[in-house]
């Protein structure tokens, strides 16, 4: 019986799409530098190298680590210098992207629902953000940083999602065997490497994603609601 829940952010928890997502995000973050003097382009690109870099992760370093040292290798080291200023961006300019989350929306109830039956929560996101702005996107949903027992972000994470290390340091944070948790995802390929490891997989169809034309026969899957009877009947109700 499942006792654990990762709950995947993008498309799952979160119903955005992710390309008007990136472009407003990188908007927002391109109008708050400007006025430092760094130039839209080559920041941007600075941002998208970090990000190659996090993805790159070889466990020696958190993503927070490589991120920073792949972005001042390209910007020069008195970049460095803008940590506090991207982290003060996800808690302020960062939330007007939010309004691309249809209004009204939110995850609160069925959040209490899952904490009244008993299951501890982890929020198993790509690590390429800071947690702040976890907390900031969470909120757009009606949700907190407090509803998850553990969060990965670039500062606690040493992988990209979907490496099975990732998975691996999850299971390590909660102090849970695998198969004691449920992965909950939309995405075909990347939200499935958890069952190579032990643990159950619920691919959730609201915003699927499916690349690679994965046979979903392989995995419990469908609505919200069909996560919930899932569930009943994974603890015998």
């Amino acid at each position: 019986m499942f006792d654990t829940l990762l709950f995947d952010l993008d498309g799952t928890l979160l119903p955005i799409d992710q390309e008007a997502f990136t472009k407003a995000y990188f908007a927002e973050l391109a109008q708050t530098v400007a006025p430092l003097g760094y130039e839209k382009e080559p920041f941007l690109d600075a941002v998208w190298q970090g990000t190659i870099a996090m993805a790159g992760g070889n466990g020696k370093e958190t993503n927070r680590e490589r991120f920073w040292d792949s972005f001042a290798r390209s910007l020069g080291r008195d970049a460095r210098a803008l940590e506090p200023t991207l982290l003060s961006f996800y808690t302020q300019e960062f939330d007007r992207v939010g309004a691309l989350v249809p209004a009204g929306y939110s995850v609160r109830d069925k959040l209490d629902a899952l904490h009244a039956s008993g299951y501890t929560l982890a929020l198993a996101t790509s690590p390429f953000f800071p947690e702040a702005a976890t907390q900031t996107r969470l909120s757009w949903i009606g949700a907190d940083c407090r509803d998850f027992a553990y969060i990965t972000s670039y500062e606690n994470s040493h992988f990209p999602k979907p490496r099975r290390e990732y998975f691996q340091e999850i299971f390590a944070a909660l102090h849970k065997r695998p198969e004691a948790c449920l992965m909950v995802g939309n995405h075909a390929s990347e939200d499935i490497v958890p069952a190579k490891l032990g643990a159950g997989v619920f691919l959730l169809t609201d915003h699927l994603e499916n690349p690679g034309l994965t046979d979903l026969s392989a995995f419990p899957h469908g609505g919200w609601a069909d996560l919930f009877s899932f569930l009943a009947a994974d603890r015998g109700e």
